[in-house]
């Protein structure tokens, strides 16, 4: 799943992870299996009418307008909170650089 906001009403439950994952090395730098860091974030995840596709293609819509308020949004738009792992952009294979945020 990609389509997250991400929840900033707690900014201490976010965490940064200085630890590489198993199989990273200086060699291989922009692996898309591993990461030579993260960060935890608190998020939600967002149903494809909220953050969806544009026009039935595979390309991803513009991200919503933040904040989101999920209690405002129909049942389903939003889901539970979760912790989810952001890694270093050369270590992917699906690339999100703006996520849109809730509180």
């Amino acid at each position: 799943a990609w389509s997250f906001a991400l929840d900033l009403s707690d900014l201490g439950a976010l965490r940064f992870e200085p630890l590489a994952s198993p199989g990273w090395a200086q060699s291989l730098p922009f692996s898309t299996s591993e990461y030579p860091f993260s960060v935890r974030v608190p998020a939600r995840l967002l149903s494809n009418a909220t953050w969806g596709y544009w026009r039935g293609t595979n390309i991803t819509a513009q991200p919503p307008a933040s904040p989101i308020d999920c209690d405002a949004l129909p049942s389903g738009a939003c889901g539970p909170l979760e912790q989810i792992r952001l890694v270093p952009f050369g270590s992917t294979n699906l690339r999100i650089a703006v996520f849109p945020w809730s509180h």
